[in-house]
């Protein structure tokens, strides 16, 4: 075989490999989709201070989401990989309708953070998360 075979193989790899593999997901395991094109780690999830961290994914792939609940803020981090770590986008404030607001007003109120409240029917990405932190409803 030559080298260019080599060379083809390789892109072709490697281009396979940057394509989204959440098409297997299942609300049973680790990830749990909130809308047809979002999926969220439930399993993963850090909550220090007021601040949430989970991991995402969409078209684009693989993310990391930071949440300010305090601020009401967000920044994502995608990984560039072992050479160049995280990339993180400038802090943005969260908008209403969008899925990340979404996930801020469900889960903020595990933080602490002052006027965040749990919802009274979550969603059961949500609910799949709070439980696992040991919350339950009043």
């Amino acid at each position: 075989m030559n080298k260019r075979y080599w060379k083809h193989l390789i892109l072709g790899i490697f281009a396979f490999s940057c394509l989204p593999s959440f098409a297997g997901f299942s609300d049973s395991g680790k990830w749990a989709w909130a809308t047809k094109r979002f999926a969220i780690d439930t399993e993963d999830v850090e909550i220090k201070r007021n601040n949430l961290r989970l991991y995402y994914q969409d078209d684009m792939g693989s993310r990391k989401l930071r949440i300010r609940c305090d601020r009401k803020d967000f920044r994502v981090e995608r990984y560039l990989g072992w050479d160049y770590g995280w990339n993180a986008s400038n802090w943005e404030s969260l908008v209403e309708g969008t899925m990340f607001y979404e996930i801020a007003s469900q889960l903020c109120f595990l933080t602490g953070a002052q006027g965040s409240y749990p919802e009274q029917n979550p969603p059961p990405w949500a609910e799949k998360i709070i439980r696992s932190r040991g919350y339950t409803p009043k």
